[in-house]
C-alpha cells in the first residue's frame, strides 16, 4: 500500500503477530492470501484525503489537487501540502492534528464493502489469510477485532520492531510474508489497493490483484494480473484462477 502512518498513532508494537487457532501456511496444500490493509480492508486513506481537504477549508485555502503525488503515499503529501498553511501552526503540529483527526474518523468507518465476504469464502476453502502493511501492528489489529474480522486473519505482518524492513514499494514486506507462509510463490496471491502496493507485492515475484480505491481510481495498475471496482467482485476461486493462468503462463 501506501505511506499507510497517516492513519495511525505513533505506537511501537511487535513486527508480526498471529491470531488464535491461524498461522500462514498451517493448511497443506492450501493458498495463501496477502491482503493490504489500508485502503482495502478500510478506507483509511479515502478517510485521510477526507481530513486533509477539511483543514484546508478550515484554513480559507484549497487543497492541491492529489492525485498526481499520491504515488509517494498519503502521509508525504499531506506533509508536502500542510507547509502551504504553516504559517501559524508548525509542520508537525498541522501533522499531529490531521494523525488525530484520521484515528479519530478511522474508528468510526465499517470495513470496506466486500471485503468480509472476500474472507469468508477464502476461510471457506481452506486457505489462509495475511495482513501485509505499512501500518502498525497494535493500531491495526485492534481494526480487525473491531471490524470483527480479526478470527479471520491468519497473520499480520508489519515493519514494527525490524529497522531493516522497508516500507511498501519495496518487497521487504512481501518477503517477509512469503517466508512465513511457507508456501510456494506460485500458491500465494496480494490484494492490493495502489500502485505502490502492487509495486511491493509484483517486486516480491508475487501474483497481485488490485481493487481500486477511490482515492487512487486515476492511477495505473499495470504491474497487477487483475484490477476490479470492488472486492465485491474477488471471492477465492477468483483468486485462485489468477494463479492458475500465471502457473499456464510459466510464473509459478
Amino acid at each position: 500500500m501506501t505511506a499507510d502512518e497517516a492513519s495511525r498513532p505513533r505506537t511501537p508494537h511487535r513486527a508480526e503477530v498471529f491470531g488464535d487457532g491461524l498461522s500462514c501456511g498451517c493448511t497443506t496444500g492450501g493458498y495463501g492470501v496477502l491482503l493490504d490493509f489500508d485502503g482495502l480492508v478500510l478506507d483509511s486513506e479515502g478517510t485521510a484525503l477526507s481530513v486533509l481537504r477539511a483543514m484546508f477549508e478550515e484554513r480559507a485555502t484549497v487543497l492541491p489537487e492529489a492525485l498526481p503525488h499520491l504515488m509517494n503515499g498519503v502521509l508525504a503529501f499531506a506533509r508536502s501540502s500542510l507547509t502551504m498553511v504553516a504559517a501559524d501552526d508548525p509542520v508537525e503540529a498541522l501533522l499531529d492534528e490531521f494523525e488525530q483527526r484520521c484515528v479519530e474518523r478511522c474508528g468510526e468507518l465499517a470495513a470496506m464493502d466486500g471485503i468480509t465476504n472476500l474472507l469468508d469464502t477464502v476461510s471457506e476453502h481452506g486457505d489462509t489469510v495475511a495482513v501485509v502493511t505499512n501500518n502498525e501492528a497494535g493500531w491495526v489489529m485492534d481494526q480487525l477485532t473491531r471490524l470483527g474480522l480479526h478470527g479471520k486473519v491468519g497473520a499480520l505482518v508489519t515493519r514494527d520492531g525490524d529497522p531493516g524492513c522497508r516500507a511498501k514499494p519495496s518487497p521487504d514486506l512481501y518477503r517477509k510474508a512469503a517466508a512465513r507462509a511457507g508456501l510456494p510463490d506460485g500458491r500465494l496471491i496480494a490484494v492490493e489497493d495502489s500502485p505502490t502496493g502492487v509495486a511491493a507485492a509484483t517486486a516480491a515475484g508475487l501474483a497481485c490483484v488490485a481493487v481500486r480505491n477511490p482515492a487512487f481510481r486515476g492511477l495505473p495498475f499495470d504491474a497487477a494480473d487483475l484490477v476490479v471496482d470492488s472486492a465485491r467482485l474477488l471471492d477465492s476461486c477468483t483468486l485462485r484462477n489468477v494463479l492458475s493462468v500465471r502457473a499456464e503462463q510459466g510464473w509459478a
